[in-house]
Parts: C-alpha cells; sequence; structure tokens
C-alpha cells in the first residue's frame, strides 16, 4: 500500500492514525462467517445481548452485525472505525466541522454518518475496549497477519464524486492525488461513480494470494491483492 509522507501532509488536526476495524451487515450469519474464515480470520468477541462478533487477524479487525430483522443474505460494509489520538477531541472537532452526529451507537463509541447513511465510528486506544462484549479467543498473534488494510473504496451517485472528496477533505483533512489519503497516510479511499452509494467494498492485500483466491465465496464486499 502507497502511504502517504510526513512531508506531503503537515497538518493533522483531527488526529487520524488509521482504521481500527470494518464493520459489515448481513442477515445471515454464515454468508460472513465463512468468508472471513476463509480469508483466515477469528472470532475473537461476542456482543453480550446482540448478535454482532467482532474477527481479528493480526491487527485487522472486522465486524460481523447481524442484529437485525432485515431478510438480505448478502454481505454489505456499512461502516469504518478511524483510530485517532483522543475520540472526544475528535468528535467534537468533526461535529464542528458540519460532522452528523450519529446518536444510536451500539459499540457505545462516538460516530457520524457518512457516505450514502454509512457510518464513520471514531476511536481511540482507551474507548475501542468493546465493554459489551465477552472474549471468544484470546491467542489471535497481533504482529502475525496475512492481511493488511489496502483501501476502502466509496461508490457514490453520479455527479456526487466531487461532494464525497468534499466531505474528506473538509472533515478529515485528506487529500487527493489519485485517491484520497488521510493526514496520518494510513488510510486510503478510492471513490467511484455508480447508480447507488455507500461503502462498496474494502480491499485487502493478501499473502497467499494463489491459495486463498482458489477457496473464497464468491461475493462483493471483500476484494483481495497480492500482498
Amino acid at each position: 500500500m502507497h502511504r502517504a509522507t510526513n512531508a506531503q501532509f503537515e497538518a493533522n488536526p483531527i488526529g487520524t492514525r488509521g482504521i481500527k476495524f470494518v464493520e459489515f451487515f448481513a442477515a445471515n450469519s454464515h454468508v460472513g462467517h465463512s468468508l472471513f474464515l476463509a480469508l483466515g480470520f477469528t472470532p475473537t468477541l461476542k456482543h453480550k445481548s446482540k448478535d454482532i462478533t467482532v474477527y481479528q487477524q493480526g491487527s485487522v479487525k472486522f465486524i460481523l452485525n447481524n442484529d437485525t430483522e432485515s431478510v438480505e443474505d448478502h454481505l454489505r460494509l456499512t461502516a469504518i472505525g478511524v483510530r485517532v489520538n483522543n475520540a472526544s477531541e475528535a468528535y467534537h472537532a468533526l461535529v464542528e466541522r458540519g460532522a452528523v452526529p450519529y446518536k444510536d451507537s451500539i459499540l457505545r463509541v462516538p460516530a457520524i454518518t457518512g457516505v450514502g447513511n454509512s457510518l464513520i465510528y471514531i476511536v481511540d486506544d482507551s474507548n475501542g475496549k468493546y465493554a459489551d462484549f465477552e472474549i471468544l479467543n484470546e491467542s489471535v498473534e497481533l504482529g502475525k497477519s496475512l492481511v493488511s488494510i489496502e483501501s476502502i473504496n466509496h461508490n457514490v451517485l453520479t455527479g456526487n464524486a466531487k461532494q464525497t472528496i468534499n466531505f474528506y477533505e473538509h472533515l478529515f483533512d485528506f487529500r487527493l492525488s489519485e485517491f484520497l489519503y488521510s493526514p496520518c497516510g494510513k488510510i486510503k479511499i478510492s471513490i467511484n461513480e455508480e447508480p447507488t452509494d455507500g461503502i462498496q467494498s474494502v480491499t485487502l492485500a493478501i499473502k497467499d494470494y494463489d491459495k486463498i483466491i482458489k477457496t473464497l465465496p464468491t461475493q462483493n464486499s471483500i476484494k483481495i491483492i497480492p500482498k
């Protein structure tokens, strides 16, 4: 993954530090479960009262949210968790800049409305502890990962690309250089104009690409490239 250098972005007032997690939605839990296992993820946390599971591989975390009455059977990417230096300060700064607060966060961390009614959680090292979850597995080795997040891919309605670019530039001080890059250089976003809008997919850079691509279930929410 190309990472922007400190020389490219001198200011980082929101204090972005990368992607903390990616949240997926599916009415059928087996859809996401089988896919995440095929990618080498391990279920590590389970919500105490809702059908929500956290999967992890190395430092990459996926949240699978099946707590819904919807009959949708496909996997859909609904939110990202942006890691920042101080979540409270970053959240209030974003709201002052015009971000729309989201008040009903199941994860009990600050969140704002993103592109296409997706969510952006604002997470730091103190509030991203998953207090309402029980531990399923503590043996995930943080230093050993087959995957890393290459990019978050947004679909926007035809003609709305500039509006979406302005959203990230104004709120988070992203800069456009083929892709949108965060000031910290650790978040990369692609923008594609399509008939629908929202977070379309996440691209993972993955080791053992040739082996894993053969067993990967067909879906559109996760794309993989060789690492």
